[in-house]
């Protein structure tokens, strides 16, 4: 049985992974002073975005949109005749429509699907699986790289699937506002008051957030970027020492690469990880999180747990 790995955009996984594991990847829009993009790193350059728009506070007239239930059925449609089956891996429902136009075009294609496969004398249905990852970001990406590894070691579609359902609840992501403005002008439901926002800006806290099962938490606030920063990753670190988890950890930031490399502690956070045989990526956040986030949010995602192949593979 040969199956295909869909993702959306905002798994914010680089172009050289993305190729080796064969990952289709759709676009999310970002919509810019009423023209539309791709978030797909080359209708819209991630990098130039920041520069050219989020950090110019005076350019507001942007949105973003998921894929359609057309853009979903037409990649649907071209993969049906080379695939028997798709698992199709995207942001939390809670966060976007993605799923949601997933699910509806795998059911509005059923018919064409059959019909198609028919005329290429393949009698087997053509079979879409669409996931709620419950996460975002590099949180997103690391459960479908870790679902690209296990199809590669042989577990079958119907086991796969039912593990990443549960696997999803262990994707923990952290992150670190720089400029609460940006999530308070953006996102109307983040009930931050003006009197907050000030407090804020006057003293520099910075926030800690924590995306798990879909919803978003402030756990901490220290004062300073830098501070904040390195809880985040004493926070993984710590974490990943107590149980045994899935060997990858993804970082992305909203800004410009350089930036992040140069970031405070981040190469010694890079070396305490691999010292423990975890490995680290590197991304820059697509425009569609960074929108809302603002320039300097950095994220730190890992899988808080893990399964193994062999215990798939008992499954049939």
């Amino acid at each position: 049985m040969k199956v295909a790995i869909v993702t959306d955009s905002t798994c914010d996984l680089p172009e050289d992974i993305l190729s080796q594991y064969g990952i289709h990847e759709i676009a999310l829009r970002v919509v810019i002073n009423g023209q539309s993009r791709f978030d797909d790193g080359v209708d819209l350059n991630h990098e130039t975005f920041y520069d050219d728009f989020v950090t110019n506070k005076s350019t507001q007239d942007v949105s973003t949109a998921p894929p359609t239930t057309t853009d979903f059925l037409n990649l649907y449609k071209q993969l049906c005749l080379n695939y028997d089956a798709v698992l199709s891996i995207h942001i939390a429902d809670k966060f976007s429509d993605t799923v949601k136009n997933a699910r509806a075009a795998a059911m509005k294609g059923a018919e064409y699907f059959k019909a198609a496969r028919l005329q290429k004398d393949l009698s087997t249905p053509f079979q879409v699986r669409v996931i709620d990852s419950r996460s975002v970001t590099i949180g997103l990406g690391l459960l479908v790289m870790r679902a690209a590894e296990l199809l590669g070691e042989g577990v079958s579609f119907a086991a796969l699937g039912n593990a990443l359902e549960v696997l999803a609840n262990d994707v923990h992501v952290y992150l670190v506002v720089d400029d609460l403005s940006y999530v308070r002008a953006r996102r109307r439901g983040a009930n931050i008051s003006l009197l907050q926002l000030g407090m804020a800006s006057l003293l520099d806290i910075k926030p800690i957030l924590f995306i798990n099962k879909g919803e978003t938490k402030t756990i901490d606030k220290k004062r300073g970027y830098d501070t904040a920063t390195a809880e985040v990753m004493r926070i993984v670190i710590d974490l990943l020492q107590k149980k045994e988890c899935y060997e990858k950890v993804g970082i992305t930031y909203s800004g410009n690469k350089s930036t992040l490399s140069e970031m405070k502690g981040l190469d010694t956070f890079r070396t305490d990880l691999a010292a423990m045989g975890v490995g680290s990526i590197f991304a820059i956040m697509g425009p569609t999180l960074g929108y809302y986030s603002g320039p300097k949010c950095l994220a730190i995602a890992f899988i808080n747990g893990d399964v193994k192949a062999s215990k798939l593979l008992k499954q049939g």
